[in-house]
C-alpha cells in the first residue's frame, strides 16, 4: 500500500531536515509541515510520538499518576475518574474525609480547596454576617414601628383637637330662645353619648316650649297626627289599646329586633337627636293599613331602619 505524501515528509523531517527543506522537497507549505509534525507528535527533538493503543494507555497512566502525586501534595487522595484532560477526578480530603469531584483545570487553580473544609472555615463568618443582617432588619422594623406609632399618635391628637373644636364651637343657634350653643352643651343637657348631627334646641326646656307652641294647623302638628297610633287606628278602623309605649314594650320583649334578630341601641342618635338606624321602635306585626290593630298581641320591638324597610308589607325586606 502506497503511503501518503505527508507521511514520507514526516519521515524525512524526523531525519533532521529543517521545515523549509522538507517543504521544498515534497512541494508543501511550511505551515503544512508544522501541522503534520504536531499531528504525529514530532517535537523539536525529532521524537516520533507512538500512537499505538499500548502507548496511549501508558501515557494516560503516567498522567494519572502525576495528578495523583499533585493531589497528594495538596492534601488530597486521588480515588479515580481520569480518562482525559477534560475528565472530573474523584477526590477525598485527608483532613475531613469529604469526597467530591473536580475537573483538572479546577485542580490547577491556586485557590483549590475542599468544599467541606471551606464551609467549616467560613461558617463563623457567615453566621456573623447573618446575625448582623438580622440585627439591621430588627432595627429597621423597630424604626418603622416607631414611625407608625408616632404617626398614629399625631393623627389621634389631630382628630381629638378637631373633635374638641367641633364640640365646643358655639355655631348652633336655638330656634326658640336664639341662644348660641355648642354640641357639647347640647349632649350634656340631653344626656347623649353619640354626637348629634344638627341640634335645633339648646335644652329640653326650649324643645318643650317649641312643641307646646306648635298648633294643630301647623305642618309639624299634622305630621305628628298622621304618625300618631290613635289617629291611624281611627283612620283604618282597627282596634286600639291605650297605654302601649316603647318603654313598656321593651320591658316585655327586650331590645332584640324581631325582624333581623340584632340588638337595638337606645343611645343611637345617628339620624337626628331623637333616633338612629338601630334605635328601637314599635313595629306592628300586621300593618295597620292591612287590618292589624294597635294591640299588645300585634306589636313587637324592631330597629328603626328595619321598621322603615318593612313599611306596610307583611314581611321584613332586606
Amino acid at each position: 500500500m502506497k503511503r501518503p505524501k505527508h507521511y514520507e515528509a514526516m519521515v524525512y523531517y524526523q531525519q533532521g531536515h529543517t521545515v523549509a527543506e522538507t517543504a521544498e522537497r515534497f512541494g508543501l507549505r511550511k505551515t503544512q509541515v508544522n501541522n503534520f509534525a504536531k499531528y504525529y507528535g514530532i517535537t523539536n527533538g525529532r521524537v516520533w510520538l507512538d500512537t499505538t493503543q499500548e502507548a496511549n494507555h501508558k501515557r494516560s497512566t503516567e498522567a494519572e499518576q502525576r495528578y495523583a502525586q499533585t493531589l497528594d501534595g495538596l492534601g488530597f487522595i486521588y480515588l479515580g475518574g481520569y480518562k482525559n484532560k477534560k475528565s472530573s477526578l474523584e477526590i477525598q480530603c485527608k483532613r475531613c474525609g469529604h469526597t467530591f469531584k473536580r475537573s483538572i483545570d479546577y485542580i490547577k487553580d491556586e485557590r483549590f480547596e475542599c468544599p467541606e473544609c471551606k464551609r467549616i472555615r467560613e461558617a463563623p463568618i457567615l453566621e456573623a454576617r447573618r446575625q448582623e443582617q438580622e440585627r439591621l432588619k430588627a432595627q429597621r422594623e423597630e424604626e418603622r414601628n416607631r414611625q407608625r406609632e408616632e404617626q398614629k399618635q399625631r393623627a389621634e391628637a389631630e382628630n381629638a383637637e378637631a373633635l374638641f373644636h367641633m364640640m365646643n364651637d358655639k355655631n348652633h343657634v336655638c330656634t326658640v330662645c336664639g341662644k348660641r350653643f355648642s354640641k357639647a352643651e347640647f349632649m350634656k343637657d340631653k344626656g347623649l353619648t353619640l354626637i348629634p348631627t344638627s341640634p335645633k334646641y339648646c335644652s329640653k326646656e326650649c324643645e318643650r316650649k317649641h312643641r307646646n307652641k306648635v298648633g294643630n294647623s301647623s305642618p309639624d302638628r299634622r305630621k305628628w297626627r298622621t304618625e300618631n297610633h290613635r289617629h291611624r287606628a281611627k283612620k283604618y278602623g282597627v282596634p286600639y289599646e291605650s297605654g302601649i309605649t316603647l318603654a313598656k314594650l321593651i320591658k316585655r320583649d327586650g331590645l332584640r329586633c324581631a325582624l333581623c334578630g340584632g340588638m337595638c341601641n337606645p343611645n343611637d342618635h345617628s339620624y337626628s337627636e331623637y333616633a338612629g338606624a338601630t334605635y328601637p321602635s314599635i313595629d306592628h306585626i300586621i300593618p295597620m293599613s292591612k287590618g292589624g290593630g294597635h294591640t299588645w298581641d300585634n306589636v313587637q320591638v324592631a330597629h328603626m331602619i328595619c321598621n322603615a324597610l318593612k313599611g306596610d308589607s307583611l314581611e321584613a325586606t332586606g
